[in-house]
Parts: structure tokens; sequence; C-alpha cells
């Protein structure tokens, strides 16, 4: 930590001393997230994901559902549909002719391709 070696002015070093700003040394992000949030911030597991209800595991989450989301991106019964925070020249269907065409070029560049062979 570097707190020895800051330099604070005046007003800030007497609202400190009047308890109306605090300053907390941290010697790593996890640690400021836990003063930050009062929550344990949590280790990383050996299968990748966080410690139980801790705000890292809560971010993981989070992030894996927005990837979810962004999976099934938005074709459902046969067509191109905007998601509620779509942009909105993709909402006014602007590109949906455009997409289709790079779908069916995809799904025939499969077709040919024949039955999945495992490799990605």
């Amino acid at each position: 930590s570097n707190i020895r070696n800051l330099q604070l002015k005046d007003e800030v070093v007497e609202a400190i001393k009047d308890k109306k700003f605090h300053i907390y040394p941290v010697k790593t992000v996890d640690e400021g997230i836990e003063v930050m949030t009062g929550m344990k911030a949590g280790k990383q597991l050996a299968d990748g994901s966080f410690e139980p209800d801790t705000v890292n595991d809560l971010i993981q989450k989070n992030l894996q559902s927005k990837v979810n989301i962004i999976r099934r991106l938005s074709f459902h019964d046969g067509d191109f549909e905007p998601l509620q925070w779509t942009f909105p020249d993709f909402r006014e269907g602007t590109y949906h002719d455009d997409l289709r065409s790079v779908r069916a070029l995809y799904k025939d560049a499969r077709a040919r391709r024949g039955p999945a062979s495992g490799a990605g």
C-alpha cells in the first residue's frame, strides 16, 4: 500500500479528521470490492466458477446469462426478432433480409459438409 505517500489537500485531511471522508488502503482489486460492497469478493474455484454468493460469483452468473441471451440472439419461429435491448435499426428490420441471406448461406454450407464430424 502506498498510503504513507499520499499527498492530500488540506480540506481532505480535515474531512478525514472529521470522519466525513475515509481512505481505505487495499492491496488487490478483490480487497477493494469487499471494502466497497461489504460482500466477499470470492476466490475462483478449480472448475472456473467462484465461491457461491460472492461478488465475483454474481458477476460471472450475470455475464453468463447475457451470453445465453446472445447465443439465441433472435432467430425464432423462422425469422429474426428484436430483443428488448436491441439496436433500433435491427428492431426496425433494416438488416433482416441480409441476415436471412447469410443464414441461408451458412445452412447450405453446413448441409454440403455433411453430418457433424465432431470437429469444431
